[in-house]
């Protein structure tokens, strides 16, 4: 083997290398992420066409799986604008959604407000209340049924009996 045959060989080494490297760099990028997850991307090297890629992506997950849908794309023959321009466009996402979060807290704070403030008494009443209307539909279960019909009502009927002393004991105190 000559020694030009070894250069060949080694430039050869060496522009398979740097063709792996311009595949692998062309799918590497950057991004931003707003308050939904939402994605904005911008590649940190120059693609087949010369040109750096801004994509924004909107999240989309079913269970536990990310899928991201593209909603714009441009190009730049600068990094920075690309760059510069996913900044742009998270931080008017986020001031929107912070407004939007801002404006359903408020509502809900409204909502909780205007809500009757209960005592311990009242709300022990209206638990026994809802546990003596559910007994009562199990009765009327049970009663349907033709085995142990006898027992299951006693069993309901005496719960219904204790949920009324401590409805009575709490309209005795008060």
């Amino acid at each position: 083997m000559t020694q030009e045959d070894e250069n060949l060989d080694a430039f050869e080494k060496l522009l398979d290398k740097k063709e792996r490297e311009d595949k692998v760099d062309s799918t590497r990028y950057r991004y931003f992420e707003d308050s939904y997850n939402n994605q904005y991307r911008y590649t940190t090297h120059r693609q087949e066409d010369g040109k750096f890629h801004a994509t924004i992506l909107k999240y989309k997950s079913k269970d536990m799986w990310a899928n991201y849908t593209k909603i714009k794309s441009r190009y730049f023959r600068k990094r920075k604008d690309a760059k510069s321009y996913c900044i742009k466009a998270c931080r008017k996402a986020t001031t929107h959604q912070d407004k939007v979060i801002r404006a359903r807290y408020e509502r809900k704070k409204e909502r909780l407000d205007a809500k009757p403030v209960y005592t311990k008494d009242q709300l022990r009443v209206q638990e026994a209340k809802d546990k003596i209307n559910n007994y009562k539909k199990l009765i009327s279960k049970a009663d349907t049924k033709i085995k142990t019909i006898t027992t299951r009502r006693k069993t309901y009927e005496k719960k219904i009996r204790v949920m009324q002393k401590r409805i009575d004991k709490v309209r005795i105190i008060a």
